[in-house]
């Protein structure tokens, strides 16, 4: 058994050092194609492809048997060069190398404040913090001036060129003519491109036989589709996704192991087994995933804060804004559950104390007087939630309200300036798709359909507004009710 049994596979297989930025799935045609249709889906996705190696990516082809189909799982690889190229277009900022900012704080408390702060600190603290470096927007001809830059070429971490990777795909443009893309390649590309595209070993020669023939497209008519989004959305291809890093932390191995290290197995398989998983249980002490799942998805972490510069490094800035804002969030609920739980406390005493409780009726049977002791529990617990302080306690939500938002404006600001993203929302590309939709709004906003539209637009206010009407009857119904009984 292997060590690389125990890790998800994220390089492909035959260049270990390239890194599986992207995972295209479709169904594979075996037969010969006589369908128009999948004649024209075969078509596409070949343009498709020959399009993705114009632009410096490198595919291998993986086929898995299902059933009676074939699937191909297509594995891409981008160029550092092609990467560099998008990074530039899309206005990222990267850090700088050798440019940290050393910031020193004010240390005028006294120390017992200074003891109580460290001890806090080192309790709830569950992040390594990055330091703060200058940063500058990307520019490929001085990228030895960013960090990362060197013999690995690492610019881009995992999480920056899936990012990238994904907005090449998506405002991907490729070429379509009145003939086949491919029919102005020479004949032993266009074999290779054709034979169900088995690029599984895409070597320079043909990449330079590729960019060789880039000046026949430039020079032939040409209509402009869009990239990934469009060939998912027309079903040419099943699925794209992105993978998960490698990692060396399985919760499944880890049971494997105590369970079998507890026993004196005197068996050398077993024990050169155990050797194995060991080995790399404690390998890769830069496993962001174990990271994650030691600092964070243990419940053990449960009263600490989240280490987001670790969520920030794994799943991008996005999803570390959205666990930022739920972590300030659950945590700021402590005070309105605080403050509710005292009021309700001191209504429930005082109806407890104010109640009177019919006991003229001691001749009643067991059962009569136990209805009667629950139903009167019943209704003074229950009448202790609404109560006179509830005003008070409605006032104190909506300060509570505004105090969070401006809490979580300043969080978001701090954490959109020490990840560098502060400006990404000026710089964001349009989406493809948001022309589509602009089109589709237009149609929709035609004087044709003015009328079909403004008539289901009423309809849905009628029906709210009967809804509304029907629960305030019901409310006023039972509060009638109440005070006759």
């Amino acid at each position: 058994m292997e060590e690389n049994d125990f890790q998800i596979l994220s390089n492909l297989p035959n260049q270990r050092d390239k890194h599986i930025d992207y995972v295209i799935f479709y169904e594979k045609f075996t037969e010969i194609i006589s369908d128009p249709k999948k004649v024209q889906i075969d078509k596409k996705r070949t343009e498709f492809f020959a399009q993705l190696i114009f632009e410096g990516f490198e595919i291998y082809n993986i086929e898995e048997t299902i059933g009676e189909k074939k699937y191909i799982y297509a594995l891409l690889h981008c160029s550092i060069g092609r990467l560099m190229k998008e990074a530039e277009n899309m206005r990222l900022e990267l850090r700088l190398k050798n440019c940290r900012i050393t910031s020193e704080e004010a240390d005028d408390d006294f120390e017992i404040i200074k003891f109580f702060k460290k001890k806090l600190k080192r309790r709830l603290k569950n992040d390594d913090e990055g330091y703060d470096i200058v940063s500058g927007q990307f520019e490929s001809d001085i990228s030895f001036m960013f960090q990362g830059y060197g013999e690995k070429n690492e610019i881009f971490d995992n999480r920056l060129r899936c990012l990238i990777v994904d907005n090449i795909l998506i405002n991907l443009t490729y070429k379509e003519n009145n003939h086949d893309i491919v029919s102005t390649l020479d004949d032993e590309i266009k074999s290779t491109v054709y034979s169900n595209l088995k690029l599984d070993n895409c070597s320079k020669d043909f990449l330079e036989k590729i960019i060789k023939k880039s000046d026949n497209f430039n020079n032939t008519p040409k209509t402009f589709f869009r990239g990934l989004k469009y060939m998912l959305d027309n079903k040419y291809f099943d699925d794209a996704f992105i993978l998960h890093e490698e990692s060396s932390h399985y919760l499944q191995v880890k049971k494997f192991f105590k369970k079998y290290n507890n026993k004196n197995s005197e068996d050398k398989e077993n024990s050169d087994l155990l050797h194995k998983i060991k080995v790399i249980l404690e390998s890769n002490k830069n496993d962001l995933r174990k990271n994650l799942h030691t600092k964070w998805a243990k419940l053990s972490n449960i009263f600490k804060f989240q280490p987001m510069w670790e969520i920030r490094n794994y799943f991008g800035e996005s999803n570390a804004i959205y666990f930022a804002w739920l972590g300030i969030f659950i945590s700021s609920l402590w005070l309105p559950m605080l403050i509710g739980f005292g009021f309700f406390t001191g209504s429930l005493i005082y109806n407890i104390k104010g109640a009177h409780f019919n006991t003229s009726l001691a001749n009643s049977s067991l059962t009569s007087n136990l209805a009667k002791y629950g139903s009167f529990y019943s209704s003074t617990f229950t009448n202790s939630f609404d109560n006179d302080l509830m005003p008070i306690f409605a006032l104190i939500i909506c300060i509570w309200g505004a105090l969070f938002m401006e809490i979580w404006k300043r969080e978001n600001s701090r954490l959109a300036y020490e990840w560098d993203v502060d400006n990404f929302e000026f710089n964001e590309p349009d989406l493809p798709e948001y022309s589509r939709k602009k089109k589709l709004r237009a149609k929709l906003e035609s004087p044709s359909n003015k009328i079909f539209w403004r008539y289901e637009k009423y309809l849905k206010y009628l029906v709210s507004f009967l809804i509304l009407l029907l629960m305030v009857i019901n409310s006023t119904n039972f509060k009638h009710t109440q005070y006759i009984s």
